[in-house]
């Protein structure tokens, strides 16, 4: 079943793929490109965890599980600049300043280093079993990283300024939706379910995305 879910998910990042792309190449931008190296690493992740049974145990599998760690380390901290482009284009007044766009990308590089010094590099990859797939993990895994917590404490308080100043929702939805998938654990046999809210989040993303991209004419 999760197999399934996997091979599912890695299908709609890769139509947002060409979705992206097509707004990339009608106007290249640094949102746009920061969203489309997301749903890259997305598409990679969730590609390799469904083909990890069908490649099977063993060094293959666990050298091509770590490309699953890298792209998550160096494309996804940038989703704070992201958060602060989306403010800025819709307006919000505290992303007007030049102060706000530095520390959008002090800790763009700031979480970067953070996730790979104290996650990436130390990874100690265990083989996983479950729900008829078969995955690398990390073997100290503890719950989310201090990347991830401070990433959507950061788009949390851009998306609410957005909706604040424009009443847009989507964005803010997106990212409660990711919250609350990251806080609770379903009760079903299934560890890809809690994925769809991420994709919903991605999904929201790229909405947005395209929104600021109308709003600038």
């Amino acid at each position: 079943m999760d197999t399934i879910l996997y091979l599912i998910f890695t299908l709609a990042y890769f139509i947002l793929f060409g979705f992206g792309f097509f707004l990339i190449r009608r106007n290249t931008s640094i949102p746009g490109i920061i969203l489309l190296l997301v749903t890259l690493g997305l598409i990679i992740d969730n590609a390799i965890i469904a083909l990890g049974s069908l490649i099977g145990e063993g060094g293959l599998l666990k050298s091509v599980s770590m490309i699953r760690f890298w792209t998550h380390a160096l494309f996804t901290p940038a989703l704070a600049l992201f958060g602060w482009h989306m403010a800025y284009s819709f307006g919000v007044k505290w992303a007007e300043s030049r102060l706000s766009h530095h520390f959008a990308l002090v800790l763009t590089l700031l979480l970067m280093i953070i996730e790979i010094v104290t996650e990436t590099l130390s990874l100690n990859l265990t083989p996983v079993y479950e729900y008829g797939v078969l995955r690398y993990s990390s073997a100290h895994s503890s719950g989310p990283p201090i990347m991830v917590l401070v990433l959507i404490v950061y788009l949390l308080a851009a998306s609410f300024s957005i909706w604040r100043k424009t009443k847009w929702p989507i964005i803010l939805n997106g990212v409660v939706i990711m919250l609350i998938g990251s806080a609770v654990s379903l009760p079903i046999p299934s560890s890809a379910a809690t994925n769809a809210f991420e994709l919903i989040f991605i999904l929201s993303l790229w909405i947005t995305y395209r929104k600021s991209l109308k709003a600038a004419g």
